[in-house]
């Protein structure tokens, strides 16, 4: 997983199948980085299990506001949408 920080963001660019182990270590590297806003970026994720985005559901509510999850493709969109999982459109500076 990519991770690119910056003064105050972190952005967290998940690669490649995302699956129940990349959505744990997702949640460490976010709890990793209290008080500051983390930006997950998920336009390189080929493709990720329906339990996966579950738990990735869990760690977005427990987060918070702090937390913005982008670049989601449709399928994943929709799992997570019926979950009232936010989605944002990912900012210029993280493309």
């Amino acid at each position: 997983m990519e991770q690119q920080k910056a003064a105050e963001q972190v952005v967290l660019r998940p690669r490649g199948p995302f699956g129940l182990l990349e959505a744990f270590q997702l949640e460490r590297q976010l709890f990793a980085e209290p008080g500051r806003e983390v930006v997950i970026d998920f336009s390189l994720v080929e493709d990720a299990t329906d339990v996966s985005l579950i738990v990735l559901s869990d760690v977005v509510r427990l987060a918070g506001p702090r937390l913005q999850l982008a670049g989601v493709a449709n399928p994943h969109r929709r799992v997570l949408e019926e979950f009232v999982v936010a989605l944002a459109e990912l900012p210029e500076a993280t493309h």
